[in-house]
């Protein structure tokens, strides 16, 4: 496994995600609470560590955990976590990127 510092590098890509996915949530959803329902904003933070955990976060702990895994298993199972990671990455930038089409619009979502 590598580690920098003795600290694992998949963790980067990890809890990088999770502070992201949240950031994606709380801008999604701002415009559309309104009135009482603006106090759901608190929780989406954590419901998006929540979904990260799920989806980016169970690949990893199979590979660390599950007794007698190989070591291209741990790799499979890292690397699907790894591109996982960037795809949502990738969306960001879509996002976010000055010179995009989809700016302040979620790619996926676009039917134009």
């Amino acid at each position: 496994m590598l580690r920098i510092l003795g600290y694992p590098v998949y963790n980067l890509w990890i809890n990088a995600t999770g502070w992201l996915f949240s950031g994606l949530l709380i801008m999604v959803f701002e415009p559309v609470l309104a009135g009482w329902k603006r106090a759901a904003l608190s929780i989406l933070p954590g419901a998006a560590f929540a979904i990260r955990w799920g989806v980016i976060d169970i690949p990893t702990v199979n590979a660390l955990n599950i007794q007698g895994m190989t070591v291209w298993g741990m790799s499979i199972l890292w690397g699907g976590s790894f591109v996982l990671s960037i795809l949502f990455t990738a969306t960001l930038v879509e996002i976010f990127a000055v010179d995009s089409k989809n700016r302040w619009s979620i790619p996926w979502l676009n039917t134009d």
